[in-house]
């Protein structure tokens, strides 16, 4: 209940400053060019506002919103969408495609561009199911762009620019530096998500980058924790003989405990640093870790039982940390690591060494879905109604038989099984169905119709 009011607090306070961004961009949107209308509050708003949201991702050193604006309109719009209300962002988002669509026929981008691709990442144009979302496709688009511009040489800017105007016209080398590591951490988030193995070239300069006294602790460390994540992905996940990718299950365990320890490695340089943002990617990257040993033909053992308490405890902790927050405002993939964090409770209650009683992990997962609902849109078409509908039939699907398991969607295996049983036992009539108490209801109470399920993707 705790949580709840402090949750409740913090949108009302969210309110004022909706309030705000409605107004100004329902001005812009009438305007040619916004030059009248910026004040010191808007320039506050769009140049200070990302140092908030994205502290480290190397926003162009402008001094007022104009001058972005000017600069570059997709950045200024993709800003500008960040805190609007659902109302406003949605006739904002149809100004974003247009603007995406003319990046695609004008290469080879900007910057800013690379940088405006990467906040559209973090906050996604709305969605009605995840194969819809364009995050992963942006990321992709951010990597190239980013590779035709030498970000990944960026102190060679005149051997990717025969222009000598434009070269002394483009930001500097740290703003080329630290916007390709932003480009390695979206990416690396995009793919953990879909499934998928990195795309991303990985580089001595690269991951040097990653310790350049010049870069700021809190993104050297991201990059540390998702190239950690994306190493295990992919040498437990893609290099076994099997048609999946996925090694066996000895050696599964084995290298999960080998990166178990790398973990904490990482998590002891983290802690003069720690903070909610920082402590959130561990824990959603460790999670997913202990995911590999949660298939179902992993024999118990030791090993696996601490792996199951360390997976209990780091998903209490993750769901305590992001439940406290305005998921109004943070970036979409705190809502996906919520998920995740709920639905591997769900899977750890078939263990008989959880600590917890499952009494106190169901209010766990309870928290988890009411911090999620409260903070979404009435439409129809939003994907989170899709999460709400999923977490509330935890209860009915923990203890179904998953039937065949996926293996060859590496850390995120466990959510396709997840969304296939909930297909099976919540979507298709017939006396094998289970009940749909509470699921109409949610869905009556909002005017929302049915979501279709057999579209959703990866969460």
């Amino acid at each position: 209940m705790k949580s709840i009011n402090f949750k409740k607090r913090l949108i009302r306070q969210n309110a004022r400053l909706q309030l705000l961004v409605a107004r100004f961009i329902m001005i812009i949107l009438k305007a040619p060019i916004p030059r009248p209308i910026f004040s010191w509050d808007m320039n506050h708003l769009i140049v200070g506002r990302p140092t908030k949201f994205l502290e480290n991702f190397a926003f162009p050193r402008l001094r007022s919103s104009e001058a972005l604006y000017r600069r570059c309109p997709l950045l200024f719009w993709a800003i500008c969408a960040v805190p609007a209300p659902p109302a406003i962002r949605s006739q904002l988002e149809a100004q974003l495609k247009g603007l995406i669509s003319d990046v695609l026929l004008e290469p080879p981008g900007s910057v800013e561009i690379v940088q405006a691709l990467l906040i559209l990442c973090m906050w996604p144009p709305s969605f009605s199911w995840n194969r819809h979302d364009p995050s992963l496709l942006y990321s992709g688009i951010a990597i190239h762009m980013g590779l035709q511009l030498g970000l990944h040489r960026p102190t060679l800017a005149r051997e990717f620019c025969l222009d000598d105007d434009h070269v002394q016209a483009e930001p500097d080398s740290e703003t080329k530096k630290t916007t390709w590591l932003a480009c390695y951490i979206v990416s690396q988030m995009q793919v953990a998500r879909s499934g998928l193995p990195l795309p991303f070239p990985e580089d001595s300069i690269l991951i040097t980058a990653f310790d350049d006294p010049k870069v700021s602790p809190d993104l050297s460390l991201l990059c540390h924790i998702y190239r950690l994540l994306g190493q295990s992905a992919k040498i437990i996940g893609t290099n076994g003989p099997s048609s999946s990718g996925l090694v066996d299950p000895i050696t599964r365990v084995n290298m999960v405990m080998m990166f178990r320890s790398q973990f904490c490695t990482l998590w002891e340089r983290l802690l003069p640093y720690k903070c909610n943002r920082l402590e959130l990617s561990f824990l959603g990257a460790r999670l997913q870790l202990w995911s590999f040993v949660l298939h179902d033909d992993i024999q118990l053992s030791a090993e696996v039982f601490d792996i199951v308490n360390e997976a209990e405890q780091d998903a209490m902790r993750l769901l305590q940390i992001s439940c406290e927050t305005n998921l109004s405002l943070v970036p979409f993939y705190v809502r996906r690591s919520i998920c995740y964090a709920a639905l591997m409770l769900v899977k750890l209650l078939r263990y008989p060494c959880i600590r917890s009683a499952p009494e106190t992990i169901w209010d766990q997962i309870e928290l988890a879905r009411v911090s999620l609902s409260s903070s979404i849109g009435p439409s129809d078409g939003d994907v989170n109604h899709g999460i709400d509908r999923l977490l509330q039939a935890a209860p009915y699907l923990e203890s179904k038989e998953m039937g065949p398991p996926t293996q060859s969607r590496m850390t995120y295996s466990m959510v396709f099984d997840f969304i296939r049983l909930y297909r099976r036992h919540c979507c298709q009539p017939g006396p094998g169905a289970l009940p749909m108490v509470g699921l109409e209801i949610f869905g009556m109470e909002h005017g929302i119709g049915p979501i279709e399920w057999s579209d959703l993707g990866p969460f």
